[in-house]
């Protein structure tokens, strides 16, 4: 099962019509297009060059609402490559327990980062 299947799978899992999801913008075009088959609503969140393409944990806070289900996150990023650092990660998933949401984490390119330790989210 390629990522695709392995995403599909995932969101198919987390997802019901009427749900939300946060996404990062910029993204591989194909999450949103498989939370969308499941019925979900895309929220975007941005990754800007400003920030050094890392999520403003304010902005993702105040995105969450009673729908939202899913947090997804992809580090190292595709599009941009960045690494989220350890400290961010944690947070992100303290802020997951702490609104009783999924946080999907996407470390398919975790094995290719070789000048930054990667903290993925279940270590």
């Amino acid at each position: 099962v390629g990522v695709a299947g392995c995403l599909s799978a995932v969101l198919s899992a987390t997802l019901e019509t009427g749900d939300e999801i946060l996404l990062p913008d910029p993204l591989w075009p194909n999450v949103e297009m498989a939370s969308r088959l499941f019925g979900a609503t895309p929220v975007k969140y941005g990754l800007t060059p400003e920030r050094g393409f890392l999520p403003d944990l304010a902005e993702i806070e105040a995105a969450i609402t009673a729908r939202t289900k899913v947090l997804y996150i992809c580090s190292p990023s595709n599009p941009t490559g960045r690494v989220m650092p350890p400290e961010m990660m944690d947070a992100l998933i303290r802020l997951c327990v702490a609104r009783g949401i999924f946080l999907v984490s996407d470390e398919i390119y975790g094995e290719i980062v070789f000048d930054e330790d990667l903290r993925g989210a279940g270590c």
